[in-house]
């Protein structure tokens, strides 16, 4: 979502379970995924 331009503040309206607290952990796990997508 973020990819596709949602803001962060959007996202938290639709997923209100979500905290901004959340984010962090996002954009550390995402490079990771990217990583291992490049090596398939």
């Amino acid at each position: 979502m973020l990819a596709s331009g949602m803001s962060e503040d959007e996202i938290l309206g639709e997923y209100p379970y979500l905290e901004k607290a959340d984010f962090p952990a996002v954009y550390a796990y995402a490079p990771q995924v990217g990583r291992k997508h490049e090596t398939r």
